[in-house]
């Protein structure tokens, strides 16, 4: 019976997660590989095999994905390469060129923002026909979005996108976190502004298909966000008091506006 029982111990159990997990690492979708070890490690926490298995997808999926980045980054796609280098951060934790990367990459993009901040100064939206107000989001989809996922912030913002047909930008300053988001027959808007509010952040559009992401503190949205001016007129036949009291009653319209939004 004892060596029964150590045979048992020895050999690893069915499962259909563990089976699914080496069909996409066969196909080299590292990161389905790793859901599924993980998932079957989940359920046989002492299978070794499972352990060894989840351990070496862990490393080779943070590997894939720093490939991946660097790739990007010789296309000059430095969004694209960071994105690529904080999901490896987030797959193994432990790997230090992972974190070298990341920091590398922040520089880089800081270093290309103050390049480019001049000739953002110098800019004139009239120049190219763009409206002197803030830009509505048209996405090419207005399907109701149904997700469920725990993962790293850029991805689950990443993946709301592509749902919809946008494509996001990131704040330099953007500090990604594993969040838990769970978004049931949801529109666009109401999907974005709960993964800002789980992730901290707050996010604009500054194209009809491009949203800007970033970190939600009073120097940031005083950084970013639009202020729109527009002029009011009234008669000249208004007395001080009336003057008074329309202001009063305008700031109150704001506030209303405010709240609704």
């Amino acid at each position: 019976m004892a060596l029964i029982a150590a045979l048992l111990v020895g050999c690893p159990k069915s499962n259909s997660d563990f089976q699914t997990g080496k069909k996409a690492e066969a196909v080299q979708d590292y990161d389905t590989a790793l859901v599924y070890y993980e998932r079957a490690l989940r359920a046989d926490p002492t299978n070794a095999e499972y352990k060894l298995r989840a351990s070496q997808m862990r490393f080779e999926d943070g590997q894939f994905h720093i490939r991946q980045g660097r790739a990007a980054e010789q296309k000059g796609d430095l969004q694209r390469a960071l994105t690529e280098f904080e999901k490896a951060q987030a797959v193994d934790p432990s790997s230090s060129i992972a974190d070298q990367e990341v920091k590398r990459t922040l520089e880089k993009i800081a270093a290309q923002n103050a390049a480019d901040a001049p000739k953002a100064m110098n800019y004139n939206p009239q120049d190219d026909g763009m409206l002197s107000e803030p830009p509505e989001l048209k996405p090419l989809s207005r399907e109701p979005i149904n997700l469920k996922m725990t993962n790293d912030t850029r991805v689950v913002y990443e993946t709301i996108a592509k749902l919809a047909g946008l494509s996001v930008i990131f704040d330099p300053d953007f500090t990604s976190r594993r969040i838990t988001a769970e978004l049931p027959n949801v529109t666009l808007e109401q999907a974005l502004d709960a993964v800002a509010l789980e992730s901290k952040s707050f996010w604009k559009p500054i194209t009809p298909s491009v949203i800007f992401v970033a970190p939600d503190n009073p120097q940031k949205r005083k950084d970013v966000e639009d202020e729109v001016v527009k002029t009011f007129y009234v008669s000249n036949t208004l007395t001080p008091q009336d003057l008074t009291e329309s202001s009063r009653d305008f700031g109150n319209c704001l506030i209303c506006g405010a709240s609704s939004r």
